[in-house]
């Protein structure tokens, strides 16, 4: 084992047993002592990492505080101090929480039905109701085959000639994604795109195609709306927010096809914010399969729109509640040492030592303005998608597999990248040279503990 992770396991096992073995907070001290409260803290720390940040366990924290809330509002410093574990536990715990499967803090049916424009989550009755257009997305090219998505796409410009704005045009395309199968468990991995404007709200909708004849053909399409305008001022949002759909196709024996919700269908979700911390996430079409020719303009139009929006709030979501960005400019725990064990000896030099720093610099785009911020679960995310020798995590699939991360940083060797994906996880959940990693130091907030308020 590492000398990184044996060092944070030891660490992590002592305080455990010190925590349980005194029993001293079976649970959140009814008691004004500042001291009594940071001891409890730590213990419920020392759970949240053993437990790997389960959601269960979080949701026991936050019952804890509920019983212990007119003592805390009773305490302003320790109410302060304690922030973080509570804004995470609370924003960990909605998952556990019965009809919360999205982990929101609205409940799943309070997400798709209480929507500030009712429309904006659904599909346009003009193609939802179109069963032509509805079977030629799912039709596979075949030798006898091959112009299905061609007519799908003439129905779209169809569509567009009885538009009268040309801004609100809709722009569609067709390609394979390089990441991500569609989450009906048919490993399709095509896509059939339409971009959907709106003065109020904007529609970016997913058909999941496959590409594959020996695999079924795929259930599922998504669909991400973009609130733009306060719908009783009609005045802009001074952040737009977004809300996400899953769709589900149902097909009975006559071949007719129905609309219906994977939700529903399926029995649940997943927290939506563990994966689009950019809630519009940029279309990187598979190269090998696209049709650069012909879609290359929709892509990089689509992609500048998404661009443009910056921030954008995922509803029902504390965004600062799932901790601080991983990846800052500087940090004391990424030293030269840092960088060799975290790497587990690859990394020697100090130039490519200094390389891994700089490519480390998530924070530098991700900042929770122009980008959403990489907090938790980054680096611990994965994809369904194998294909690096770090695992396949969502990071590791940015930066090591398709070396579309760190910005402007071509030169990396391959070995350099997969340090960069190491040693971010490292420094953000673990500890090293007696410094807690800085997802823990967060939670800490020994600033605050060791002020004279």
């Amino acid at each position: 084992m590492p000398p990184l992770e044996s060092q944070r396991l030891f660490k992590l096992a002592v305080f455990i047993f010190l925590c349980s073995s005194a029993r001293l907070f079976p649970n959140c001290p009814n008691s004004t002592n500042e001291l009594d409260w940071q001891k409890w803290q730590n213990c419920k720390i020392a759970e949240l990492f053993q437990s790997k940040f389960d959601s269960d366990t979080a949701q026991e924290i936050q019952q804890e505080l509920n019983g212990c809330e007119k003592t805390l509002t009773q305490l302003p410093k320790v109410l302060a101090c304690t922030e973080n574990v509570r804004r995470f536990t609370k924003a960990k715990g909605w998952e556990s929480m019965a009809g919360h499967t999205l982990g929101a803090s609205l409940s799943d049916e309070e997400y798709y039905s209480d929507v500030p424009y009712p429309e904006m989550l659904e599909l346009p009755s003009i193609i939802a109701e179109n069963q032509e257009f509805l079977k030629l997305i799912e039709d596979r090219p075949s030798p006898s085959n091959t112009n299905s998505f061609d007519k799908a796409l003439a129905i779209i410009d169809k569509i567009n000639t009885g538009i009268s704005d040309p801004k609100l045009n809709w722009i569609p395309f067709i390609y394979d994604s390089q990441h991500l199968a569609t989450p009906d468990g048919t490993q399709s991995m095509g896509r059939f795109f339409i971009y959907i404007p709106h003065p109020d709200y904007d529609r970016f909708i997913q058909f999941g195609i496959q590409r594959n004849p020996k695999l079924p053909i795929a259930n599922s399409f998504s669909a991400v709306a973009v609130q733009k305008t306060d719908p009783a001022t009609k005045q802009p949002l001074e952040t737009p927010r977004a809300r996400l759909k899953d769709f589900w196709r149902l097909r009975d024996e006559s071949g007719k096809i129905t609309i219906s919700t994977r939700l529903k269908e399926v029995g649940g979700m997943e927290n939506c914010y563990d994966c689009h911390k950019n809630t519009l996430l940029p279309i990187h079409p598979d190269p090998k399969t696209f049709d650069k020719n012909r879609f290359q303009p929709a892509v990089d139009k689509v992609n500048r729109i998404m661009r443009n929006f910056g921030k954008v709030i995922a509803e029902g979501y504390d965004h600062e509640g799932y901790g601080p960005g991983i990846g800052p400019e500087t940090s004391s725990i990424r030293t030269d040492d840092f960088i060799r064990s975290c790497s587990r000896g690859a990394i020697q030099t100090k130039e490519s030592i200094e390389r891994v720093k700089n490519g480390m610099n998530c924070l530098r785009c991700h900042d929770g303005s122009s980008r959403g911020t990489l907090n938790f679960p980054s680096g611990l995310r994965r994809l369904p998608v194998p294909g690096t020798s770090v695992g396949d995590s969502m990071i590791a699939h940015y930066v090591v597999k398709h070396k579309l991360m760190p910005k402007g940083e071509e030169n990396l060797t391959t070995t350099e990248r997969e340090a960069i994906v190491r040693c971010l996880k490292a420094e953000y959940y673990e500890d090293f040279d007696h410094q807690p990693g800085l997802f823990k130091t967060w939670f800490q907030q020994k600033e605050c503990w060791n002020s004279q308020r």
